[in-house]
């Protein structure tokens, strides 16, 4: 039994400190089904397999969505540092979250515009000075003489963008 504290009942009347019986089950209980025990754990299993091929595949849009997700939440608890780190780490793994810069420019939210770009570039500072420690710069020079070599035709191909392909151009020797 619960002691409710002013609540309402279905009939409208409003018991204060009076016993209220718990609801009982709901229509599967009331029809007299039961769920086996190992049913949930077979409805979680099932809908991990997905995550997991998605993970195993080396795709990382789900990563992408729980930044852009942290991002969002960040921005409702008014954490601009959160905010600030989810939306760089999403815009680095994937351009399309600039969209969420427009938004906090639309908001007249200045302050973390310049503090996102500032985390964004310190981020990939540092990612290009992991991977090419004496010249960091390089890395961005690289980048754009692919985009510009590969010319308006081919501006939309995106090719083989997943961890395992980034894998294989960072350990491939024969170019």
């Amino acid at each position: 039994l619960c002691r409710s504290a002013g609540l309402r009942d279905r009939a409208g009347t409003i018991h204060a400190g009076e016993e209220v019986p718990p609801r009982q089950g709901g229509v599967a209980r009331s029809a007299g089904l039961r769920c086996p025990s190992w049913l949930p754990v077979a409805a979680v299993l099932i809908l991990l397999r997905p995550l997991t091929a998605e993970f195993l595949n080396g795709q990382i849009d789900l990563l992408w969505g729980l930044l852009v997700i942290g991002f969002l939440l960040a921005e409702v608890a008014h954490r601009p540092w959160w905010s600030a780190l989810c939306l760089a780490l999403a815009i680095s793994l994937k351009l399309p979250a600039l969209v969420f810069l427009g938004y906090l420019l639309l908001r007249g939210r200045w302050d973390r515009v310049l503090r996102t770009l500032g985390v964004f570039a310190a981020i990939n500072l540092a990612g290009a000075m992991l991977l090419v420690p004496g010249h960091p710069l390089g890395v961005l020079r690289a980048w754009a003489d692919v985009l510009l070599s590969s010319g308006a035709g081919r501006a939309f191909e995106i090719g083989n963008q997943n961890l395992l392909g980034v894998f294989y151009r960072l350990v491939d020797t024969s170019r």
